[in-house]
């Protein structure tokens, strides 16, 4: 197939081992050495044409015109114009200074505090792990954090990286014995100058600049707001003279409102006009009778009646269930009371 530098316009037509994980198309871009040092390609042109591989893919980026291949491999240095001295014997010496990009090796880690799985890019300049845990340091722009990681002993997939590491700790035996260690000093873009052992013929060509992909900021989860439930307490008119009880309002087990009907009235006022919850409260509406007799009276019993939202829900009497409850569900309402005198 036909591939292009990435960082130049160089086209070269080459045979390339691909991953068996992809169908190589117009478009895709790779990571590779075809010769001139491990860079950024792009196919443009097919069919393509089988024969024995001169290189292997290291790095297999679909569909993205080398957006996300030069976003994580970084271009190889331009080189200078090369100098030509003329003698009167017409004859051209070149000697080209190079200077090439970092070879980046990819790898799976898996966070010990997380368990998140990442694919990462290792530096042939640093050391890459032998494991099994090693504390992770990476470069700023990536998703991954620093920390400790299990370091895969597997084939990586292929896919682009997630982040490239800038310094690596000890190795531990477990995740449980890596403490982590600081970042140590280092030159934060480590460079690898090397003479070229060959002459080599360089046509000058602009560079081109890679666009790369923002990261994401994450997106805060909203916090719940807290539904407030308010009971209103009416006045009770027109009780039995007779009659004697009590209609409670229970928050979380404690009486926080109430109708308390002593004989000789038949006007109840509750102890407070509403009262407020929460879904997490348990609320609770009981009835209690005390019975018939005394004050004069010669009743035989009370009946206590509780009401929620004007439906009768509870009722208690010496003769009956004493205390009888039900169950306030979760919404606002209006609670009254009915005490009547059984003859």
């Amino acid at each position: 197939m036909t591939v292009e530098e990435c960082c130049g316009t160089k086209q070269t037509l080459t045979y390339i081992a691909i991953p068996d994980a992809y169908t190589p198309a117009i478009g895709d871009s790779m990571y590779m050495d075809i010769g001139e040092g491990a860079q950024c390609y792009s196919i443009v042109e097919e069919p393509i044409v089988f024969g024995t591989p001169v290189t292997t893919v290291i790095s297999y980026y679909p569909g993205n015109i080398c957006t996300n291949c030069t976003a994580v491999n970084t271009c190889p240095s331009p080189t200078p114009t090369p100098s030509i001295s003329i003698s009167p014997t017409p004859s051209v010496t070149k000697t080209p200074s190079v200077t090439p990009s970092l070879l980046l090796i990819q790898q799976e880690v898996t966070n010990c505090s997380t368990s998140a799985t990442y694919l990462v890019s290792f530096t042939v300049v640093g050391s890459i792990p032998t494991g099994p845990v090693t504390y992770l340091s990476f470069f700023p722009g990536g998703d991954v954090p620093n920390g400790c990681y299990t370091i895969s002993s597997g084939e990586p997939p292929f896919g682009p990286s997630d982040g490239v590491v800038s310094s690596i700790g000890d190795n531990s035996a477990s995740c449980i014995v890596c403490t982590g260690k600081p970042v140590p000093s280092s030159s934060p873009s480590p460079s690898l100058t090397a003479t070229p052992t060959r002459t080599i013929s360089i046509t000058p060509s602009p560079t081109r600049t890679p666009s790369l992909t923002p990261t994401k900021s994450p997106t805060p989860t909203p916090s719940p707001s807290t539904v407030v439930y308010t009971l209103n307490l009416t006045t009770l008119t027109g009780a039995d003279l007779c009659a004697k009880g009590e209609l409670r309002i229970k928050k979380n087990g404690v009486t926080v409102g109430l109708y308390d009907k002593n004989q000789g009235s038949t006007t109840v006022t509750p102890s407070v006009s509403s009262v407020t919850f929460v879904s997490t409260d348990t609320m609770i509406l009981e009835a209690f009778s005390q019975g018939g007799g005394g004050g004069g009276c010669f009743t035989s019993d009370t009946i206590v009646r509780g009401y929620y939202g004007g439906s009768l829900v509870v009722t208690a009497s010496e003769g009956g269930t004493n205390p009888n409850t039900y169950s306030i569900p979760n919404a606002n309402a209006t609670i009254s009371a009915q005490f009547l005198a059984v003859n």
